[in-house]
């Protein structure tokens, strides 16, 4: 296949000669070939407080940046006494310094508790739809007058390689009382309340502050976590009949995404990951494939979109499902985080109008840009079914 590919970009009568052209598909494939998806490697830690004021933070991380590279953490884990080696012991030390738990602003030390590396197979450290992930607890010991009356603030400083978004939940044990939110480093998350009586306060009591971090984690989530939207964006594109039906077609996309997210993040609705995974991957060929074979897709594109919406927001919401969102302001957060998916998606609508919307009038657009463009991007998304299928 990459020979194929190879030899069709480098093929005068496959594309036009222009640089640019060339660049824009070369980057449609690397970006495919290169994705994640979705959040499934995001980091995940639930700070847990018990009666007598123990505290527990397990941690559920991807290190393949923080050791520097997949060899590394392949290699690491498969040492027998992994504690005995002088680089997981610097990973833990970062790891406890750059996780500042405070409780009434005053800091808690932590200790390293358990370290359980992974056990995959040599090729899910290298797959690019799998990632072995490793799961260390960390342990502190609140003051006893503060165990259950005190505020707990969290923050993840840049002193360790966290994969965004950081996934971060409070729970208090004895009262099943518990806070989620999504953080970035160097973020505070809002105070959680150990007293039940007490209402549970916002970091900064400023609520347009988290609709800013969702919109922020929407625009994320595309670019640069979620490729195979933006190879789906890339093809109604290329599909479409006008910049108004574009403009159509991407909004109803986010409208679907946005009910499977709600849906889903409520627990109505629960699909494996290995169904989803290669039917998102299924409907960017659909999208390229009707683009190479009709040269103005019919009025069944609008339905059609809008499906495949839905279906790739049951691609992200498996992810999200553990952690949900905010249930004090659910709604809020699910449109600000959509807001984030819509500026985005325009975002990549209008850098392809920078680089070939002038050829859009010529008479090569079809045969130059469209056709190529297309045929690799079913190519790509071919490849991403048959690898999502396999792992």
């Amino acid at each position: 296949m990459f020979k194929l590919l190879k030899s069709a970009l480098g093929q005068k009568n496959f594309i036009p000669t222009s640089l640019v052209l060339r660049a824009w598909l070369w980057c449609s494939l690397l970006c495919a070939f290169s994705s994640h998806g979705h959040l499934l490697n995001m980091s995940k830690v639930q700070i847990s407080v018990q009666q007598d004021g123990t505290v527990l933070a397990d941690f559920n991380l991807d290190l393949s940046r923080e050791l520097g590279s997949s060899d590394d953490y392949y290699s690491l884990s498969q040492l027998s006494q992994p504690m005995m080696q002088p680089r997981i012991v610097t990973v833990l030390s970062q790891l406890s310094s750059a996780t500042q738990l405070m409780v009434d602003n005053a800091p808690i030390s932590w200790q390293i508790n358990t370290v359980e590396l992974p056990n995959n197979p040599m090729e899910d450290f290298y797959s690019g739809v799998v990632w072995p992930m490793t799961h260390i607890q960390l342990k502190a010991q609140l003051p006893l007058d503060k165990s259950n009356s005190g505020f707990l603030l969290a923050r993840f400083s840049g002193e360790f390689v966290f994969e965004e978004p950081i996934a971060l939940t409070f729970l208090q044990v004895h009262s099943g009382r518990k806070m989620s939110r999504w953080l970035v480093p160097n973020q505070q998350s809002p105070l959680f309340a150990l007293n039940a009586q007490t209402e549970t306060l916002t970091s900064a009591g400023l609520p347009w502050q988290q609709w800013f971090d969702y919109v922020y984690l929407g625009m994320k989530h595309i670019m640069p976590m979620g490729w195979d939207h933006v190879l789906f964006v890339l093809g109604l594109f290329l599909g479409m009949r006008s910049v108004g039906q574009l403009l159509w077609l991407i909004s109803g996309f986010t409208v679907a995404h946005s009910v499977t997210l709600a849906l889903s993040s409520y627990g109505a609705i629960q699909l494996s990951p290995a169904i989803v995974e290669p039917l998102i991957a299924f409907s960017i060929i659909w999208v390229a494939i009707e683009n190479i074979l009709f040269r103005r897709p019919g009025g069944w594109r609008i339905l059609t979109v809008f499906m495949f919406g839905l279906l790739h927001g049951l691609g992200f919401a498996e992810s999200l499902r553990d952690l949900g969102l905010p249930t004090d302001s659910f709604v809020g957060s699910l449109i600000s985080f959509n807001i984030g998916l819509e500026l985005a998606q325009i975002a990549v609508v209008l850098l392809a109008f920078i680089l070939v919307g002038r050829l859009r009038a010529t008479a090569i657009w079809r045969s130059r840009v469209v056709i190529p463009a297309s045929s690799v991007i079913s190519l790509v998304a071919f490849y991403w079914t048959l690898t999502r299928i396999w792992y």
